[in-house]
C-alpha cells in the first residue's frame, strides 16, 4: 500500500511505500482485530494523510496498475477517524479477498435508521480542536468527506455555534413592540455577551479568544492573541481560538466576505445539508489553532450556518424555512392587532418527552397582554425532504401533538400569503377565547 497524491492516479513514480510494520496494525483495526497500539499506530498513518491531502492506494492488483483508493477522513461529531473506499466514477475495485473490498455493515446501518440520534448541546469547553491521536474508527461510520450535516451526525462545531446561538437567544423573535430594533450590531453584541458565559479550558474563557469581525483575522490580531495565551494552556486542552463572521457566500473552503479577502479554511467547510438554502446569508463560525500543513495557525474547521437575514440570525435549515419565518413575522402583527403577543423560537436542539425527542421547525408562544393565558403552538414544515417527510409520518407529529397543538405547513403553500393566514388564523381565535 501507498500514499499517493490526490492529482494522479496512484500510479506515479514518487509514491510513498507504507512500511509493514505501520501498515499491518491498520489493517488489523479497519477489520476490528487491532489491540490499542494497532489503533495509534493507524492514527498516525491516517491522520499524516489527511493533513497532507493524499489517498491510500491499496496493492491488492498488483503493483503496476491503478490501483483501487482510500481517502482518510476525521468525523468531527465522534471525533474519529476513518478510512473511506473511493468507487465509482471508473475507478479499480478492491480484490475480493483484500480487507478493504467493503464497507462494514455500520454504514449501511446508519444511512438506513429513521429516527437518527437526538441532537443536544455539546458537552464539556466550547472546544472543536482536540489534541491530535484520538481515535481511529474500526469501520467506516459516514461520508464525512461530504461537507454537509447530516441528520444522524451533527458536527461538533455546528452544535457549538447553535449553543451561542441559543444562549444568546438570536432563535427567538420577540413580539412586536417588546424587542430591540434587528441589527447585525445588535445580533452580534448578542452572542459576544453569550461567549462570555462559557470557557474553552479550565481558567480560559471563552471571551477573551472570541472574534466577531474579519479584520482581526487578516490583521493577524487572532494569531498573536492565540499565541500568548497557548504559552500558559492547561495541559491536555488544545489552544484554540473562534471566529464568528457574516458572509456573504461561502464554497468547499473559502468564506466570502463582503469587503474584505476571503477567508481560506483548511479542511471541508460544514453546513446543512439541504442543497437549496446554500446561497445564505451565512454566519460562520471558525475554529482557529495548530494546523500541521501551515506550519502553524490557521483556519482548521469551519461551519456555515445559513440565517434569515444579516439582521436576524436566526438559523435556517431548508429554504422553505426562510419564507415561513417571514410569513410567521407578519403573523405576529396580525396577532398584535388582536392584543395577542406572539414570541416565535427556532428550536435548536431536541428536547426530551414521554414519547422520545422533539424538535418542531417553530415555537409559537402565543399570551395576551397581562399574561392571563398562555398557548404553547409547534409549526411542522413538510416538504424539505423525503427523508424528514417519513420520520415526520413515521412517529414525529405523534410526539408533537402530545406536548401542543400542531399545525403542519406544506412549503407548497408558503407561496399562498392569504392560506397560511387562514391556517393560523384559528390560533388567534382560540387564544383570546382563551383569555
Amino acid at each position: 500500500m501507498w500514499l499517493v497524491d490526490k492529482l494522479h492516479d496512484g500510479t506515479e513514480a514518487g509514491r510513498e511505500q507504507i512500511p509493514v510494520d505501520i501498515l499491518d496494525p491498520m489493517v488489523r483495526w479497519y477489520v476490528g482485530q487491532g489491540s490499542e497500539t494497532d489503533e495509534k499506530i493507524g492514527v498516525a498513518l491516517v491522520h499524516k494523510a489527511k493533513m497532507f491531502e493524499r489517498w491510500l492506494a491499496c496493492g491488492c492488483l498488483g503493483e503496476h496498475v491503478a490501483p483501487p483508493l482510500l481517502s482518510p477522513a476525521y468525523l468531527s461529531e465522534a471525533e474519529t477517524f476513518y478510512l473511506r473506499r473511493l468507487t465509482g466514477g471508473g475507478r479499480p475495485e478492491h480484490h475480493v479477498d483484500c480487507p478493504f473490498h467493503r464497507d462494514q455493515a455500520l454504514m449501511l446501518r446508519e444511512r438506513q435508521r429513521l429516527d437518527p440520534k437526538p441532537i443536544t448541546p455539546p458537552d464539556g469547553y466550547f472546544a472543536a480542536l482536540k489534541p491530535l491521536g484520538e481515535h481511529l474508527a474500526q469501520q467506516p461510520v459516514n461520508d464525512a468527506d461530504d461537507n454537509r450535516v447530516r441528520g444522524a451526525s451533527v458536527p461538533r462545531l455546528a452544535r457549538l455555534l447553535w449553543l451561542l446561538l441559543d444562549a444568546a437567544g438570536t432563535n427567538i423573535v420577540e413580539p412586536p413592540g417588546t424587542r430591540t430594533r434587528p441589527s447585525i450590531t445588535h445580533e452580534f453584541e448578542r452572542v459576544r455577551r453569550a461567549a462570555d458565559a462559557l470557557f474553552l479550558a479550565p481558567g480560559r474563557p471563552l471571551g477573551r479568544l472570541f472574534f466577531t469581525h474579519a479584520r482581526a483575522f487578516h490583521s493577524n490580531h487572532i494569531y498573536a492573541r492565540l499565541r500568548d495565551a497557548a504559552a500558559a494552556w492547561p495541559d491536555g486542552y488544545e489552544p484554540q481560538a473562534f471566529l464568528l463572521t457574516f458572509a456573504r457566500g461561502v464554497t468547499r473552503r473559502e468564506i466570502l466576505l463582503k469587503d474584505q479577502a476571503p477567508i481560506l479554511v483548511a479542511t471541508d467547510i460544514t453546513r446543512p445539508s439541504v442543497k437549496a438554502i446554500d446561497q445564505g446569508p451565512h454566519i460562520v463560525l471558525i475554529a482557529i489553532g495548530a494546523h500541521a500543513q501551515a506550519r502553524g495557525l490557521a483556519p482548521v474547521r469551519a461551519y456555515a450556518q445559513p440565517i434569515l437575514s444579516g439582521r436576524q440570525f436566526v438559523p435556517l435549515f431548508a429554504e422553505g424555512e426562510r419564507g415561513l419565518f417571514a410569513q410567521l413575522q407578519r403573523f405576529q402583527w396580525d396577532a398584535a392587532g388582536h392584543r395577542i403577543m406572539v414570541r416565535i423560537k427556532r428550536p435548536l436542539f431536541d428536547a426530551e418527552t414521554d414519547l422520545g425527542p422533539i424538535r418542531p421547525t417553530a415555537m409559537l408562544d402565543l399570551s395576551l397582554p397581562d399574561a392571563s393565558a398562555r398557548r404553547l403552538h409547534f409549526i411542522q414544515l413538510r416538504g424539505v425532504s423525503a427523508d424528514e417527510d417519513r420520520r415526520l409520518d413515521a412517529h414525529g407529529l405523534d410526539r408533537l401533538r402530545a406536548v401542543a397543538p400542531v399545525t403542519v405547513i406544506d412549503t407548497s403553500e408558503l407561496a399562498d400569503e392569504a392560506c397560511l393566514a387562514n391556517r393560523l388564523f384559528p390560533l388567534l381565535s382560540a387564544s383570546a377565547a382563551a383569555g
